[in-house]
């Protein structure tokens, strides 16, 4: 009896294994479709990977993008000849250059992963820690009809939320203008453009320092292994291994520098102070919900009620009473007005 059984579940997994194999049955075809997505994806992941290391000036080898994408080198070397064949690239394995073609859709993919990535935080509220893993999955399902209308809706970025610059539909990639924390002598105060986003454990290691897109560092100490920092007031120490993915410049406006701005939710409750400054981390929805409540440069804010469980705090700004989440109030620069 039991060998009854095991020559019907034979049967039946080699029935199924026919079905799939036939492009005609639709199962073959579901099956089919599906390889080609996957194959489709992983071109898109190559062509991204050998146009950012362009970018960055690196050097692009086999070598370098079986290592970035974590996959085997024999994989690499056999995806990239298929992708040379269909005029995908230019050069030999010493020299790979994308060709005018490969150049295009890969800053399409590119376009879609920032745009996606702006989406995720400015409109879903998706933390940054998120926002790269669920990008790559997204990045290979929109069109350019999609990223038109994404573009549009969220107001034509010119970066996302880590601070890398957005491809504009022509392809254009804007030039930044910063240089990497590892080259700062300390002279002045600094603003950050650009958080890294990869390796992931690093970017878990600058979030958890408060390093985002926007925020302010001044040196206290630089040591071997790393700098003592002030990042928007508060003591910080940066590893060494940090300071090359962060990316600063100089900051003119002195706003850091005033010893009478302070953060909103440092403002003890019945004083008031004037808005000074939005950080540029509030995006998005939660940046057009502040404006709408009237929390813009040169409103009076006035923190009126403390929340026993900490979160939200109520202010009156314009008249009227919103609550505010300390994460929020502290990317919020006042000016405290004085006494009378």
């Amino acid at each position: 009896m039991p060998s009854m059984w095991i020559a019907l579940i034979t049967l039946g997994l080699l029935a199924f294994a026919f079905l799939l194999s036939r492009p005609s049955m639709p199962a073959g075809r579901w099956l089919q479709a599906r390889r080609l997505r996957r194959e489709k994806a992983f071109w898109e992941d190559v062509l991204r990977q050998v146009l950012l290391m362009k970018q960055e000036n690196r050097p692009v080898s086999e070598e370098a993008i079986a290592g970035a994408l974590g996959k085997p080198l024999t994989r690499i070397r056999r995806v990239m000849l298929q992708m040379a064949d269909h005029g995908l690239f230019e050069g030999d394995t010493g020299s790979i250059a994308l060709s005018a073609a490969g150049n295009r859709w890969a800053l399409h993919v590119l376009r879609a992963h920032r745009l996606w990535e702006s989406y995720l935080s400015d409109e879903a509220g998706l933390p940054m820690d998120r926002l790269h893993h669920q990008a790559e999955r997204a990045e290979h399902r929109l069109s350019v009809k999609d990223l038109e209308a994404l573009d549009a809706h969220l107001g034509h970025p010119m970066e996302d939320p880590h601070g890398d610059p957005i491809p504009s539909p022509e392809g254009i990639v804007r030039a930044t203008a910063g240089i990497p924390l590892s080259h700062w002598d300390g002279d002045s105060i600094v603003r950050v453009l650009h958080v890294e986003d990869e390796p992931p454990e690093l970017f878990d290691q600058l979030m958890s320092h408060g390093i985002l897109p926007g925020v302010y560092l001044r040196l206290r100490a630089a040591r071997p292994e790393g700098l003592e920092v002030e990042v928007d007031g508060r003591p910080q120490f940066l590893p060494a291994d940090l300071l090359a993915n962060i990316e600063i410049a100089p900051e003119t406006a002195g706003l850091a520098d005033d010893p009478a701005v302070l953060r909103l939710s440092e403002l003890p409750t019945g004083s008031t102070a004037e808005v000074v400054e939005l950080s540029d981390a509030i995006r998005g929805f939660s940046r057009r919900r502040l404006m709408d409540f009237g929390l813009t440069r040169g409103a009076r804010v006035s923190p009126v009620l403390d929340n026993p469980f900490g979160d939200p705090r109520a202010f009156r700004v314009r008249g009227a009473m919103i609550g505010i989440r300390k994460e929020q109030a502290d990317l919020i620069w006042v000016r405290k007005e004085s006494a009378a």
